[in-house]
């Protein structure tokens, strides 16, 4: 666990370095067993059923974050400052607030996209039966979120990526090896799916006893006597723009993958989805930064400490840039030898691989500048420009993808990084002016 934020100037390197290394231990962990667990589900299903796995997963992600309806940004946001305030029955009532809201709207969300699929007809895709897995999976992950955000607020940064980062995959993996090697059964997409449904339940439970754990040690035990309570006016407003926010956000996440599956076919996915797990490595220093300093962001502006608030990101987009410009430049020279560990034909991914990692550069490069401003209240904004590059992304997409497939849906994705980020940079420096120049540090 963290303490609060650092007492001057001078100390916010350390408490950097300090929630840095608290999230990258288990993201380093997290990161070795997905590509273990990528690798070996590569090979199990092949190129055209991990496409298939790949393009469902993607779905999932965004019909998870539409599920958990911004309330794991709003929980981000709202409780490190309700502890800073001492407004612990608040704090209480948000966090259970935003589970039922999540559970509710996740289960919906789900049960549209079944019915959806159902009603379109057996000629879709895979059909229906790998959506009925995909359901509770959703609901699974939007919860996820919400715990995860309890964990960031209440600075137990390194607890809050246990479950998702390594509890799940190697749940995932452990399963996935005892059915490859132990049984000798075949794999398919549906199956793969089943598997991290029944990682995510595992999963969720352990999140929810970290969270009940953190809640506990951060709550005074005399204000545990008061009910939790909550103004659910003043929530509804910011959780439905985060909501859109976060779906927009996963669109931007995924609308590259979601767009190739439709316009040429899910088995071209699978080649892609090797070069997005390789791309996914450029960013790492600057999530990893992020998710250790939100609630502190959250915390120094709420209590008017904007100088130190500058110091915080322009330290967070120098550690982003040195993490992520080397990664970027071996995947452009060795991404051949890395696509072809996936298997054949993987290896024809590798132009998609090289536009991949020039746009995660420029993601980069911008620093945290989406969580500056939801962090401050700005996330309008944020939505305005999530939202042009969704738009950037699609047009982009539906343009290039026919005619050079994975290659055209990787320069849609990273032109819409591009997109997203300047135009979140001005937004930045239009509403906070003198945290404008620590992100363009």
């Amino acid at each position: 666990m963290l303490d609060g934020a650092p007492e001057r100037g001078a100390g916010l390197l350390p408490h950097l370095g300090r929630g840095a290394l608290a999230i990258a231990v288990p993201q380093a962990v997290g990161m070795a067993l997905s590509f273990a667990l990528g690798l070996t589900l590569a090979r199990w299903l092949g190129a055209a059923d991990f496409g298939a796995y790949s393009y469902l997963l993607s779905w999932v992600g965004v019909l998870s974050l539409a599920g958990a309806f911004g309330t794991d940004a709003l929980v981000a946001r709202a409780v490190p400052a309700h502890a800073a305030r001492g407004e612990w029955d608040v704090l209480r009532g948000t966090v259970r607030w935003a589970t039922e809201v999540a559970l509710l709207a996740a289960a919906a969300v789900a049960a549209m996209a079944v019915a959806a699929v159902a009603l379109a007809g057996p000629g879709t895709g895979a059909g229906v039966r790998p959506w009925i897995v995909v359901a509770p999976l959703v609901v699974a992950m939007a919860l996820a979120r919400v715990q995860q955000a309890t964990l960031r607020g209440l600075h137990w940064p390194s607890a809050s990526q246990l479950p998702d980062t390594v509890v799940q995959p190697l749940v995932v993996l452990l399963v996935v090896a005892a059915l490859r090697w132990g049984t000798g059964a075949a794999g398919t997409a549906t199956v793969a799916l089943a598997v991290q449904a029944v990682a995510a339940a595992v999963a969720l439970g352990v999140g929810a006893w970290l969270a009940h754990r953190a809640l506990r040690g951060a709550v005074p035990p005399a204000a545990w006597a008061a009910p939790a309570r909550r103004d659910g006016r003043a929530s509804l407003a910011p959780a439905a723009r985060l909501f859109a926010l976060g779906a927009l956000g996963a669109l931007v996440a995924r609308i590259d993958v979601l767009l190739l599956g439709a316009l040429a076919g899910e088995a071209a996915v699978g080649p892609y989805a090797a070069a997005l797990r390789g791309a996914a490595f450029v960013p790492i220093a600057l999530n990893v930064a992020t998710v250790a300093m939100a609630p502190t962001l959250s915390r120094l502006h709420a209590t008017g400490e904007h100088a130190r608030m500058r110091l915080l990101v322009r330290r967070m987009t120098q550690l982003a840039l040195a993490g992520g410009v080397p990664v970027a430049v071996a995947l452009a020279v060795w991404g051949r030898d890395f696509l072809l560990l996936f298997g054949p034909g993987f290896d024809r991914a590798r132009p998609a691989l090289a536009i991949l990692c020039i746009g995660q550069v420029a993601n980069v490069a911008a620093g945290p500048v989406a969580t500056v401003l939801v962090a401050t209240g700005n996330e309008r904004e944020a939505v305005i420009g999530i939202g042009a590059a969704v738009g950037a992304m699609t047009g982009a997409g539906l343009l290039l993808i026919p005619r050079y497939g994975a290659t055209g849906a990787a320069a849609a994705a990273a032109l819409g990084l591009i997109v997203w980020n300047g135009l979140l940079r001005w937004f930045v420096r239009r509403r906070l002016a003198p945290a404008a120049h620590a992100v363009a540090a």
